[in-house]
């Protein structure tokens, strides 16, 4: 199995949420690291998310599209590989 590619990378944050961090982190036996990995990942995964649920909702409150019935069983049948 290959992992992913690490990178390092630099940030500053309040001291008391980093002793918070540091005791989670001890608590947990798990390094600092993998904590923020998977802080950042539950966000951009719950983001994502949200964004999914309002490009949905445009998507039904929009009007109806108008197309014909040989247009809709035209784009049924079409081959999305051969465009």
């Amino acid at each position: 199995m290959i992992l992913p590619m690490k990178i390092k990378i630099g940030t500053q944050m309040d001291e008391r949420i980093f002793r918070a961090l540091k005791v989670a982190a001890a608590r947990e036996n798990k390094s600092i690291g993998v904590l923020l990995e998977e802080a950042v990942s539950e966000y951009i995964a719950r983001h994502r998310s949200a964004r999914a649920k309002a490009g949905l909702r445009r998507f039904l409150d929009a009007p109806p599209a108008r197309v014909s019935p040989a247009l809709f069983q035209e784009i049924l049948q079409a081959d999305a590989y051969d465009q």
